[in-house]
């Protein structure tokens, strides 16, 4: 059924069953990626996806159902309908009737609309012009070209019929360079036709990586320094576990009873609102509903007993001592779980030593105590980490992986064990 057609149906079904009004807000759209390593392709991936959402209004209250497939357009004002009678309490949320927006010039993305071979090719020809930008260039950690598209549309029985379309493409590439014993490693990331400047995108890398060769200890003193916009931007990342509420409540942050208090110079401020929120799971193999089913068992009783507090606070916050998890001697294990990772994103995991260590870690060390497993963890490139449990090299993925409609296509997910907030910090006017 076209969408046209379930709209009318869906509108036709709320209005005869007593609906003061219905809504739709449909979303679909297609993803690409490519990775290559020395001329070959490494991995691949192709997505499409749909959805829609319903929302009725019932007597004052809104209620709302979700389906992929567009078959049953009865049944899904049914379930919103139903979903609208368990609500307590009345919804403030008006639709929003008829209105005009202002049109938008539609951009062509050359790259989207290359075929998947080509787009290929174009991240062979990026990883061939970073090799040969400098000698000094030992390997391409990661070199990939990706696209995408979405259109979404919002329509209800008020008039409102809009629709909006974005389409999208990047490249990256990671040049590894080495000189006097130093090994140094640099990028460059491209949006839209910009993908197009291979040469431009390898250079900028390879500027990236050598210009970090050859660095020594300057004499302590005072300096007039000018940072780069990415260095600001991670030296602002390094303090923003302490603007976490949680944290402050918690007593583990600077900020802790600092409330109403000037804590920055006049000319900053920091928005409350978190414009993105990011949940971490833990990924399995898609059918493996068995392992599945104790992961989350596992993660229920660790949240429970407050042994997955534990863990975060001794990773995370101002009294953190970076202190491992002590496995339980006492439990009889039998078999081993391969745990794939990538030790680059601390304090969830990194390398000491030899040794990755971190919350995700010692999480999973924990679920193993649970499950009676011994516990192997295998470090890779993050971007191998789906592939490695798709093709059973791994049982889980597990190094701070946000669920995305896109993941959820190759692999399946627990319950969440960590969620991830970012805000914005601005200049005062």
């Amino acid at each position: 059924m076209e969408f046209n057609q379930f709209k009318e149906k869906a509108f036709e079904a709320a209005l005869k069953n007593g609906c003061d009004a219905a809504e739709l807000y449909f979303v679909e759209g297609d993803s690409f990626s490519a990775m290559v390593l020395e001329q070959e392709l490494d991995s691949y991936s192709v997505s499409r996806e749909r959805g829609l959402n319903l929302r009725v209004q019932l007597a004052g209250k809104n209620g709302y159902a979700y389906t992929e497939s567009l078959d049953a357009p009865e049944a899904l004002v049914l379930r919103a309908m139903d979903n609208a009678r368990a609500i307590e309490n009345e919804d403030d949320h008006p639709m929003q009737g008829k209105c005009e927006y202002r049109a938008l010039p539609k951009r062509e993305c050359r790259v989207d609309a290359a075929s998947e071979r080509e787009k290929i090719e174009l991240a062979m020809a990026l990883e061939r012009a970073v090799k040969d930008q400098d000698a000094r260039v030992l390997r391409v950690m990661r070199c990939a070209v990706g696209s995408g598209s979405s259109l979404t549309r919002i329509c209800n029985t008020l008039g409102l019929d809009a629709e909006g379309e974005e389409r999208i493409a990047y490249s990256y590439a990671v040049p590894v360079a080495s000189a006097g014993g130093q090994v140094k490693d640099g990028f460059a990331f491209r949006v839209d036709d910009g993908i197009f400047d291979v040469d431009g995108c390898a250079k900028e890398a390879v500027a990236r990586a050598v210009a970090q060769l050859g660095g020594a200890p300057v004499p302590a003193g005072e300096y007039r320094i000018l940072f780069e916009n990415l260095a600001m931007g991670d030296m602002l990342a390094a303090f923003s576990p302490m603007f976490s509420a949680d944290a402050a409540q918690k007593g583990l942050s600077l900020l802790a009873g600092k409330e109403g208090e000037m804590v920055a110079a006049p000319c900053v401020t920091i928005l409350d609102d978190p414009f993105a929120e990011e949940e971490y799971a833990i990924a399995y193999k898609k059918g493996n509903d068995e392992l599945g089913e104790k992961l989350d068992s596992a993660l229920t009783q660790l949240k429970e007993d407050g042994t997955l507090d534990e863990i975060v606070d001794h990773w995370i916050g101002d009294d953190a001592d970076q202190k491992s998890y002590t496995p339980d001697d006492s439990v009889e294990r039998s078999g081993t779980l391969v745990m794939a990772t990538n030790a680059e994103f601390p304090p969830y995991e990194s390398m000491d030593g030899d040794k990755v260590v971190g919350v995700d870690v010692d999480m999973m060390q924990a679920v193993c105590d649970i499950l009676g497993m011994e516990l192997k963890v295998e470090n890779m490139e993050f971007d191998s980490i789906i592939a490695a449990v798709q093709s059973g090299k791994a049982d889980v993925g597990v190094a701070g992986m946000t669920v995305t409609p896109d993941r959820e296509e190759n692999v399946s997910f627990t319950q969440g064990y960590a969620t991830s907030k970012q805000v914005i910090i601005v200049r005062k006017d």
